[in-house]
């Protein structure tokens, strides 16, 4: 017997806790006397035993003196009822002369605890799992053919497997938990908790607790309601042919619930089923979807699925307000009750009318971001298991593993090179995994270098087109750029981030655009398009206009542009016809005809047929308000000779002699002061004031380009076969675009510069680029000095926020940093790169860093020794976690650091090592040290 002195009374409220609790003793210690000693058994709970008294007398943690429905079940002492069911258990599977009456014990106090959902009564017992053990095949066969044991009969029969050391294991993957809030009486706190249910490999079918940790759980008759609607409901009891064995486990806190009741947990346990029957199989399990580890569900539920109110909201919106705060879904029967208790918490709650929409707001599901991931690493593994599979059958030939490693990098590196101008991103991964495949492959190396620089100076790229882009005009006022390709659409781009933002359908050859009224014309098969591209992504049609008859069937345009004022819009077709469209009208002038304004001594000797080889279109600031100024259109004539002709005056001169053009041209651009002509040994250069070569070929080029335009400022933006550059005309000091005179971004077809030096470039291919102001070399200007950096999302750099020599090692917590913004004042000794995000902290020394989601985590050392300091993603300081080894105080201060640490999202964890071997593990949810484990000091 035991004292009843109070430290007695204290050491057997421990043992009551050992012995029902977390660790769930008595089920092991009936256990261990069944393996070893069976014949002691029935001296376990002998009356006035040690362990009889300890269950009898004290209460369990859940039980309150309204909890009425206890007493005619269990004379409020459950807890020794529980444990006289499983200790009857192991006495019918040692003892076969008594085994009916322990049966019906065990069976008939299962059956009152109200915790077996409606067709559990049905399940089948599965007699292979107790094969090879005669005590467990007896059970097993009572259990078969004892009238009248009711829906009991399945937990005997879970029992009976864990107490033989048989009890199935979980399938793989097929688990899920639901956050859960409990009401507590008045004074009290509310609490926390999750609903977890799994599918066992084996078992009898039907919906059980999990008796490995819930054994001693009883439930009131509004629980046991709740739990039979969200089955009967489920998608389970309609697959009896392929009916699975499926336990649930309540925990309050991460401590086993004892006593529970009432129906607020019936949607919680319909949104676990439903998830769970996603699960049922390893094909049909969801890739990315999983319940939201962050959400609370609080809702009875109907037998039509709708959800009911339930009370306890001001307990419950507690609950969910500490530490980190959960958002609850509610029944919106209770949005009067809720809601002001919730904005006074400072809680967010969302409410819901059915499980259909409890499902849609507490389900997380894979982004496009994600599938697109998941679509490129199985691209990746396919191509290595390709090879794989081919070195397998190859071994035939002798070849060493060396060898097929060898050979399969090669050839990705080999792909990657044939991908480095279509898809950068795909050739970049290819060379990557030939890198992967073998580290010693220079080929793989080489390949990933070279698509790098290739693709050096390119700040984004995608695909616009599905394999080309035919025009492309930047409105940089508004961040847009406006694409045309082979799919029969203008697009709109977001030349920020490459977002598609619109489209209007209709293919044009050729596109402008008109900054300061922000029309966009579009030259199309029948009719030049018109669009308001002001106030919406999708520009407005504001018209069309027909081509007049005087354009012959078979010409091409060769230039489209607005005149300064924006008013008109003057196509030059290859046929030397000039038109002007009027862009309030919506009307054409008469046609204008090279070959009447121009004297036979100004066009010179031609040939018959096509007379124009290349176009440009001139726009002066003001349109030709000022004396000598006008718009102009600059022609190349199929005999090499260029022309110039006035848009208002059409005044006719010769602005280069084909004498001075040595091989045949095929495109010309110009400005006011200079004309660029494009022939098959390059760009000729030629100054229009002075009269003669200023550059040939132009940036040393030796090659036609595929496209190129003239600036204001004497800046020629060429595209090629090898890149996009921009080069100066007249070289001087500060020309912007200095870093882009050799070619950069891949193969072009097409490049526009914006009126704030935006560079767009069509690629081969279909896709678009937006490139850099400078290209610069392949690595990035360093940063400034750090204790620790780690990526936070694509483009952005973790980095201590270090003080410098002057404070040590110390440093004002993290700062974020966007790479993809170049610094002002670039230094070899450290740049500043633009700021993002402060995480601030008192001086600390930062050893490592990790980033979760949620979270932001510096491991390192405070002035209370090894510690981790931890923020919210969006830089709201948290909290600083301890983790002291043994004899910490007495140690230098060079061995009182934690050295290491890591997030581990899924499981809601965050692990970190001290340098002395001490490795501790918190819950990220409540930021509780859950354990320690000690390992080996590597010196």
């Amino acid at each position: 017997m035991l004292e009843d002195d109070e430290s007695e009374q204290q050491t057997a409220a421990d043992v009551y806790e050992k012995l029902t609790g977390k660790e769930q003793q008595w089920v092991s210690l009936v256990e261990d006397h069944l393996r070893r000693l069976p014949e002691t058994l029935e001296t376990l709970l002998a009356s006035d035993s040690r362990h009889e008294i300890v269950l009898r007398e004290h209460s369990p943690r859940w039980d309150r003196s309204d909890m009425d429905w206890l007493a005619p079940r269990f004379d409020r002492h459950h807890s020794l009822s529980a444990a006289r069911a499983v200790l009857s258990v192991a006495q019918a599977i040692a003892r076969p002369d008594d085994m009916d009456a322990q049966i019906r014990t065990a069976c008939g106090h299962w059956a009152d605890t109200g915790l077996i959902a409606g067709d559990a009564v049905q399940a089948q017992i599965p007699m292979h799992l107790a094969d090879g053990h005669p005590g467990l095949q007896r059970v097993f066969r009572r259990l078969g053919r004892i009238d009248g044991l009711g829906p009991g009969s399945g937990c005997t029969a879970l029992m009976a497997l864990r107490l033989a050391g048989r009890h199935p294991s979980e399938r793989q993957g097929a688990s899920v938990v639901v956050r859960v809030l409990f009401a507590a009486e008045e004074g009290d706190s509310g609490r926390r908790g999750a609903l977890r249910l799994a599918i066992l490999e084996d078992g009898p079918s039907g919906l059980y607790p999990d008796l490995t940790t819930m054994a001693f759980l009883h439930a009131g008759p509004d629980f046991a309601t709740a739990a039979n609607i969200a089955w009967e409901t489920s998608e389970w009891p309609r697959q009896r042919q392929n009916m699975r064995c499926i336990t649930w486990s309540l925990t309050d806190e991460g401590i086993p619930c004892r006593a529970v009741d009432g129906a607020s947990l019936g949607a919680a346990f319909a949104l676990g089923l439903a998830e769970l029957h996603r699960r049922r199989s390893s094909w049909r399990r969801p890739v990315g979807r999983s319940i939201r580890a962050d959400h609370a569900i609080t809702a009875a539920l109907g037998d039509d699925r709708t959800l009911l109110p339930v009370t306890g909201w001001s307990t419950k919106l507690e609950a969910a307000a500490r530490l980190e705060k959960w958002t609850v879904i509610a029944p919106a029967a209770s949005r009067a009750s809720a809601e002001p208790v919730a904005e006074a918490l400072g809680v967010r709650v969302k409410f819901a009318e059915n499980l259909d929409e409890v499902i849609s707001l507490a389900v997380r599901r894979p982004s496009k971001r994600f599938w697109t991931t998941v679509a490129a690493v199985i691209t990746i593994l396919a191509v290595g298991l390709a090879y794989l599979v081919q070195s397998s059958v190859q071994e035939a030939d002798g070849r060493t593993l060396a060898q097929r490693r060898t050979a399969a990098a090669a050839d990705l590196a080999a792909r990657a090179a044939g991908l480095k101008q279509t898809d950068p991103r795909l050739a970049g991964l290819l060379a990557l995994a030939g890198y992967r495949i073998d580290p010693t492959s220079g080929r793989a190396l080489d390949a990933m270098r070279d698509v790098l620089q290739t693709n050096s100076g390119v700040a984004r790229n995608w695909q616009a087109s599905p394999t080309q882009v035919d025009a492309v005009v930047v409105d940089d006022a508004r961040h847009r750029a406006y694409t045309s390709g082979d799919d029969a659409f203008v697009k709109v781009w977001d030349v920020a981030t490459g977002r598609s933002v619109g489209r209007v359908g209709g293919r044009a050859a050729l596109l402008a655009f008109h900054d300061p009224s922000a029309v966009l014309a579009a030259y199309g098969e029948s009719a030049l398009t018109l669009y308001d591209a002001t106030a919406a992504d999708t520009p407005v049609p504001m018209g069309s206009i027909t081509y007049p008859s005087c354009v012959g069937r078979s010409a091409e345009p060769l230039a489209l542009d607005f005149t300064a004022d924006g008013t008109t819009i003057t196509i030059v077709w290859n046929d030397g016809v000039l038109t002007d469209f009027d862009v309030l009208t919506r009307a054409s002038t008469p046609c204008r005809r090279l070959t009447d304004a121009a004297t036979k001594d100004q066009l010179g000797t031609y040939d018959p047929g096509r007379l124009l080889l290349g176009a440009d279109l001139v726009v002066t600031s003001d349109g030709g308000a000022t004396p000598g100024g006008e718009d102009e259109a600059v022609v190349l004539l199929n005999n090499n000779r260029v022309l110039s002709i006035g848009l208002r005056t059409h005044r006719v001169q010769v602005v280069i002699p084909e004498t001075s053009v040595a091989r045949p041209a095929a495109m010309v651009r110009a400005s006011a002061r200079v004309v660029t002509v494009a022939t098959e040994g390059g760009i000729l250069a030629w100054d229009r004031d002075e009269h003669r070569v200023l550059s040939y070929p132009l940036g040393g080029l030796a090659k036609k380009p595929t496209a190129m335009r003239v600036y204001y400022d004497d800046q020629v933006l060429i595209a090629g076969s090898d890149g996009t550059m921009l080069v100066p005309v007249r070289s001087k000091p500060g020309d912007f675009g200095a870093g882009l005179v050799q070619p950069h971004g891949g193969a072009a077809t097409t490049a526009i510069m914006g009126t704030k030096h935006t560079i767009a470039v069509a690629n081969v291919g279909g896709r678009l680029s937006i490139l850099n102001e400078a290209a610069g070399p392949l690595t990035p200007p360093p940063a400034k000095p750090s204790t620790s950096v780690s990526f936070q999302t694509p483009g952005q750099l973790l980095l201590s926020d270090y003080f410098g020599v002057t404070s040590g090692t110390k440093s004002y917590g993290l700062l974020a940093v966007d790479l993809d913004q170049r610094p002002k004042f670039p230094n070899a000794n450290g740049s500043d790169y633009p700021q993002i995000r402060d995480y601030p902290a008192d001086p600390f020394y930062v050893n490592q860093t990790a980033v979760s989601p949620e979270f932001v985590a510096a491991a390192g050392q405070t002035g209370r020794g090894g510690a981790v300091v931890v923020w919210k993603a969006d830089g709201t300081f948290l909290r600083e976690l301890q983790l002291p080894p043994p004899g910490d105080a007495s140690l230098p201060g060079e061995k009182r650091i934690i050295a290491q640490l890591g997030f581990v999202p899924e499981a809601h964890l965050l692990v970190a090592r001290h340098i002395m071997g001490e490795v501790g593990f918190w819950s990220t949810t409540t930021w509780e040290l859950l354990g320690s484990i000690r390992l080996p000091v590597v010196c």
